[in-house]
């Protein structure tokens, strides 16, 4: 009985080590399979060959750990760090692959990780079915991100700009994107527009998925998130809304009492102020009167006052938010209601007041 099992077991651990040398000599014969297709990606039986997603995946991660900032490095974070955007065909690790490796879309090409995909695709003849696979349009390279960034930075002082500035490492594709959505209509953010019709909901094109960026929109619209003269202040619920409504409808109330308040004092200054007539029997002359402190620079302080609460309606107008501008109008309709008659009109040329 000893002897039947010893051979039981002799042969059972023969089959094993059959299974497993026959195991590894598929491996091999596979794998000799696809480094054939990558280093001669002509050849007919390429035409079925897929680059493996776990070799591509190797391969991004590597390149994004020794460049970071480049603009599919974040994209690829993005894609592994939320299971929504990860289901994504952009989010696909050939993909991604493709979009750092070839030369049209990044400038990562020349490192030694993107070897098989130059060996593989950058060649006219290649058959590899995965060399065609759809890679996130619009997305550009390292280099011309920086200098799009450069560009709007130097034209404007914009949330973000801080973060790339002098050259520092920062998350390129990111910021680029925090600057669009703020401004989308500039020039220099054609590049965004366009990669954005392919992926409208993700964080880089989404007002709604960036919570921290507010769209200036320099046209007449309607919407409750604008920026109101400082950067935290900005409405981003109904209730806040209204009260920011209340709040430039006072403003408004507040500039023609500040133009009565004025009308008032000046009108105590009345008895010495302007240039008066001298007649005594020579020609008409006119003096003006003398600078008397107390009066001209009280006049001087309500003046700066006036032209600068009225700059600050004219800063809310210049949002474009529709709502805003009606309340201005409605703090004036309320002001002239409340002091019109009591103030003498004098047409004024300034825009402001």
């Amino acid at each position: 009985i000893s002897s039947r099992h010893k051979r039981s077991n002799n042969n059972g651990s023969t089959m094993t080590r059959s299974a497993i040398s026959f195991l590894l000599v598929f491996l091999t014969i596979v794998n000799a399979q696809d480094n054939s297709c990558i280093k001669d990606p002509t050849k007919e039986e390429c035409k079925t060959y897929k680059y493996p997603e776990d070799m591509a995946k190797t391969n991004v991660e590597a390149l994004c750990k020794s460049m970071p900032t480049m603009p599919f490095c974040s994209v690829k974070d993005l894609c592994s760090s939320d299971p929504q955007y990860s289901s994504n065909k952009y989010c696909n690790a050939v993909s991604l692959f493709k979009g750092i490796c070839s030369p049209q879309y990044d400038a990562m090409g020349g490192m030694a990780k993107c070897g098989d995909w130059k060996t593989m695709c950058i060649n006219n003849a290649t058959v590899v079915p995965s060399c065609n696979i759809q890679v996130l349009q619009g997305v550009p390279k390292g280099k011309e991100v920086r200098a799009l960034i450069n560009q709007i930075c130097g034209e404007m002082s914009m949330s973000g700009c801080e973060k790339c500035a002098d050259g520092k490492p920062c998350d390129l594709l990111g910021v680029y994107s925090t600057l669009c959505l703020e401004m989308p209509d500039m020039s220099q953010c054609a590049s965004w527009n366009q990669m954005c019709v392919h992926v409208t909901n993700w964080p880089f094109c989404s007002i709604s998925s960036n919570g921290n960026a507010v769209q200036m929109r320099m046209y007449f619209h309607t919407g409750i998130e604008d920026y109101v003269l400082f950067r935290e202040w900005v409405p981003r619920t109904w209730i806040q809304y209204f009260a920011t409504c209340f709040a430039v409808i006072a403003l408004g109330v507040l500039y023609e009492g500040l133009k009565y308040m004025r009308t008032v004092i000046e009108r105590s200054f009345s008895g010495g102020a302007g240039y008066h007539a001298v007649n005594d029997g020579a020609p008409v002359v006119y003096q003006h009167p003398p600078f008397r402190p107390k009066q001209d620079i009280l006049r001087a302080a309500l003046h700066f006052l006036e032209v600068m609460w009225g700059l600050m309606v004219m800063l809310v107008a210049m949002t474009y938010n529709v709502g805003l501008v009606v309340c201005i109008g409605i703090g004036a309709f309320i002001g002239n209601l409340l002091f019109g008659r009591l103030v003498k009109y004098e047409p004024k040329s300034s825009s402001c007041h």
